[in-house]
């Protein structure tokens, strides 16, 4: 069974939980991770114009993949996420197109409209769950 965990992307005191937010309580490392969709505020990896990325991003069918460290560069300059699609899994070859809208992951990251987180995937058991509700209650 995968645990689905939804809460808003804005807390009741106004605090804004950006994707960083979520990806460090992730152990992301060694997996392969993959953006299907984004569209938010801030700069693209390398220092990429946003609405460049963005293009790039919705292009490619199994989406623009990164290795953990670089997703973390590219979360450390995003401002505030819109929407967003972003799934891990143990390897390349079992990405797909349909990955994001069926949960098909190890982690599954989804953001809604600037309103609304939703974190699932075969990895985000107990101890994990626990942690976000703690963090983003």
């Amino acid at each position: 069974m995968v645990t689905l965990l939804s809460f808003p992307m804005i807390s009741a005191d106004r605090r804004l939980y950006e994707l960083r937010d979520l990806l460090a309580l992730i152990p992301g490392d060694g997996l392969v991770w993959s953006l299907f969709e984004f569209s938010g505020f801030g700069v693209g990896p390398d220092g990429t114009p946003l609405d460049a990325f963005e293009a790039t991003v919705t292009s490619s069918p199994l989406g623009y993949v990164l290795a953990w460290p670089r997703l973390l560069d590219f979360a450390r300059g995003i401002r505030q996420t819109v929407d967003c699609a972003l799934v891990a899994v143990e390897r390349a070859g079992d990405l797909t197109s349909d990955a994001p809208e069926r949960g098909l992951g190890e982690f599954v990251i989804v953001g809604v409209d600037c309103s609304v987180w939703e974190v699932s995937g075969r990895r985000f058991g107990p101890g994990l769950e626990d942690r976000f509700r703690t963090e983003f209650p």
